[in-house]
């Protein structure tokens, strides 16, 4: 059975491409995560997946909430942040977070590396996309009305 997984690529290369293009990305992503050196989440976007690639019991599995691409990035970005150590006096207070889609070809560690580090001096860190849109998400702190905006993945 094909999933129905990046259905604006499905519509034009049909689904069994777009399943097959999609597992390719998740391969290309998961070789990006270190979860020796960052505590990792996956959101699923309907079940916990028990395919091999995400089965490390260092990746922490959960699935996304929220009807809306803004709705499910703020959702997993309070999830990670409520989850953290609570008091800046504990030495692993959760202050940075970083999401990243499965759909990002050029995604490297030194990237995901070099944004960690830079919120370090920053609040916020957006990895821009060649399409207008974004392929990585960084902050320090919440930001509520930065998922408000209208429409997110067009």
């Amino acid at each position: 059975m094909v999933s129905r997984v990046k259905t604006r690529l499905g519509a034009i290369v049909g689904f069994p491409e777009a399943s097959r293009i999609y597992h390719q990305l998740c391969l290309l992503t998961r070789q990006c995560l270190h979860p020796e050196e960052y505590q990792c989440y996956i959101y699923f976007s309907e079940h916990i997946s028990d395919e091999a690639l995400w089965s490390d019991a260092r990746l922490i599995r959960r699935v996304q909430k929220g009807l809306t691409l803004g709705e499910r990035m703020f959702s997993a970005f309070e999830d990670v942040f409520l989850a953290g150590p609570k008091s800046p006096q504990d030495p692993d207070f959760l202050h940075k977070v970083i999401i990243i889609g499965t759909d990002c070809p050029y995604l490297t560690p030194e990237i995901i590396s070099e944004s960690w580090a830079s919120l370090d001096t920053h609040d916020l860190v957006i990895g821009p996309a060649k399409d207008g849109g974004y392929y990585l998400l960084g902050m320090k702190h919440l930001q509520p009305a930065l998922f408000a905006l209208p429409e997110w993945s067009t």
